[in-house]
């Protein structure tokens, strides 16, 4: 994870799991971490 900004993944995390945010919303960087950390729960 060099170079993610842990606070920025958590928060894009947060709000497609909140339903505020789609995947393809997120910066490209971050979308993969995102589909991982949003369907291991």
């Amino acid at each position: 994870m060099d170079g993610i900004n842990v606070v920025l993944l958590g928060a894009f995390v947060a709000r497609v799991q909140a339903g505020l945010m789609d995947v393809e919303q997120v910066p490209i960087p971050y979308q993969e971490l995102v589909l991982s950390q949003t369907s291991t729960g």
